[in-house]
């Protein structure tokens, strides 16, 4: 009964570490953007690195996350597409917890 306990113990820390790990892949959706008007300071169309970097860390990893050709600029479009899939609803396949109940 013991070594039935340690394992469930074992395999539900195993599921939280990795958790935590799938969650560091890319920045939390419900960290709140400014709108890009407001990103780009010198207001020439591209919000770059230095104009991302001012705000706090959890946003500023969500913009280099929305940088998708990875070019070190964010355009309008790429700042369209990233809020866009922000709201979008995640895939049931893809949501963390187990398949099953344990007992």
């Amino acid at each position: 009964m013991h070594t039935m306990r340690t394992a469930r113990i074992l395999l539900t820390t195993a599921l939280l570490a990795g958790g935590t790990c799938l969650a560091q892949a890319a920045p939390p959706a419900d960290t709140a953007l400014p709108s890009y008007t407001q990103l780009d300071k010198d207001k020439d169309g591209i919000v770059t690195m230095a104009e991302m970097d001012v705000y706090p860390p959890g946003v500023a990893a969500r913009l280099h996350h929305c940088d998708t050709n990875k070019n070190h600029q964010l355009s309008q479009h790429e700042y369209a597409q990233c809020t866009a899939s922000a709201h979008a609803p995640m895939p049931a396949h893809s949501m963390p917890g187990p398949t099953h109940p344990v007992h």
